[in-house]
């Protein structure tokens, strides 16, 4: 079973309606208690990604554990997963991690009757809908573009895209799932062919993708890269110990 962080947010009414609502990335995966009629959130239950080898058993661990602990007995949920969910929205192997997501097996194997399976950044796209403007922070003012075709972007381990197309209907955007990440590296000049060309020898891979160098694997893959092209620095050894962790390495971005 593997271990997870619990922290206790808020405390539970009775007769509450709660809803197990999960994001599952290559990096983290985090499993939140969510009241359906206010979406309060109620706590949350943290993991290390890599850790994970089978998702459905260690949700049903996390299910008995809710249900001792909290004297609930969970039927639905919602998963965004960082990956391609299938056309009937039932599967989804997660693109940086070994394990996948199953409606079918979690439905036999555990309490949930009802899931929504969606892609990580179509969940996200969603969210924009009720995100309130003070939590909108503008980072290059432009002509505004109200209701016209958006995208949403995001670097964690791999890169993640979502289109968000405005429904004059339902006055809000609707989201279209996208594995853009994927799309092969546009390359501008001899340094960046130099560099697509080291990430094709380490990876033994023929096409390299955005998120090969627009993520956290992005950011070691350069510092890799350039390592061999420029003199060893200060830090260079704190960051090699670390094994070329992107988080040491954007610690001393500004030094090294």
């Amino acid at each position: 079973m593997t271990s997870f962080k619990e922290i206790k947010i808020a405390a539970i009414l009775p007769q509450s309606q709660v809803l197990l609502v999960g994001d599952l990335s290559a990096t983290h995966t985090t499993l939140a208690l969510v009241e359906e009629r206010n979406l309060k959130l109620l706590a949350t239950f943290h993991y290390n990604s890599q850790e994970i080898t089978n998702f459905t058993v260690d949700l049903k661990n996390l299910l008995n554990h809710i249900q001792k602990s909290y004297h609930l007995g969970i039927t639905s949920a919602c998963f965004a997963a960082a990956g391609p969910v299938n056309k009937n929205k039932g599967y989804c192997q997660l693109t940086n991690t070994s394990w996948d997501v199953n409606l079918k097996i979690i439905k036999e194997e555990t309490t949930l009757k009802t899931i929504l399976l969606l892609n990580d950044f179509e969940a996200i796209a969603y969210g924009i809908n009720v995100l309130p403007k003070k939590d909108i922070i503008i980072i290059k003012k432009a002509k505004s573009n109200e209701k016209k075709t958006a995208m949403l972007i995001g670097a964690g381990t791999g890169l993640g895209k979502a289109v968000l197309v405005w429904n004059q209907n339902h006055q809000s955007y609707t989201p279209l799932e996208s594995e853009g990440g994927h799309a092969d590296v546009v390359i501008y000049s001899k340094r960046e062919l130099e560099l697509v060309e080291y990430i094709k020898k380490r990876y033994c891979i023929t096409n390299v993708t955005w998120e090969y160098v627009l993520s956290g694997q992005g950011i070691q893959n350069i510092y890799l890269f350039l390592q061999g092209l420029l003199p060893a620095t200060a830090t260079a050894e704190v960051i090699k110990a670390s094994h070329y962790d992107p988080k040491i390495i954007s610690k001393y971005r500004t030094k090294d």
